[in-house]
């Protein structure tokens, strides 16, 4: 078990946001099953955005991109360790078969079969027409770390390996202080 790097540090909410644009943009000049709709970027950048910027009391950010490193070796995606706090997500399937992604509060490279206590959100990534789109409006407190890894059964962890993934982002700040 190795630990990993720390998460980058929160920057201007501005900034942030400005990544989320350059992503959609990205996504929607993609192609076939990762192209994403204008209906999503409206949701982040108006409403998400206006929420967190005025109820949420306009946290400091940070933009973690999300993609292929979900289906491979035995861990998934591991973005970095730290205590965080999860805002939103935006994940778009790149191929058509079943598949989920679990968003894992851990801060380590191990293998994803014995973190089911760690498995704090299961995302259902199984239609290539489909966006997810979560939530968190006061924040969801990960202790430990950001993972994401791309799995064959909604509340299992084997990894899919046949290349059902997603790409996608993330949107978390710092440790929750109430």
């Amino acid at each position: 078990m190795a630990a990993l790097t720390a998460l980058p540090a929160v920057e201007n909410p501005n900034k942030v946001w400005s990544r989320v644009t350059a992503m959609f943009d990205s996504l929607a000049a993609g192609t076939g099953t990762v192209a994403a709709s204008a209906q999503a970027k409206r949701t982040f950048l108006r409403e998400i955005k206006q929420y967190l910027s005025t109820q949420g009391r306009n946290p400091q950010l940070r933009f973690t991109a999300l993609g292929d490193e979900m289906t491979t070796a035995s861990d998934g995606g591991t973005y970095g360790s730290g205590a965080t706090t999860l805002y939103a997500v935006y994940l778009k399937p790149t191929a058509s078969a079943d598949g989920w992604a679990i968003v894992i509060d851990d801060g380590t490279d191990d293998n994803i079969s014995g973190l089911t206590a760690s498995v704090v959100e299961t995302l259902n990534i199984a239609s290539s027409g489909r966006e997810v789109i979560v939530f968190y409006p006061k924040g969801l407190a990960l202790a430990n770390g950001l993972r994401v890894a791309a799995v064959t059964a909604p509340q299992g962890l084997t990894l899919n390996a046949s290349g059902q993934g997603a790409v996608g982002f993330a949107i978390t700040g710092g440790a929750i202080v109430n």
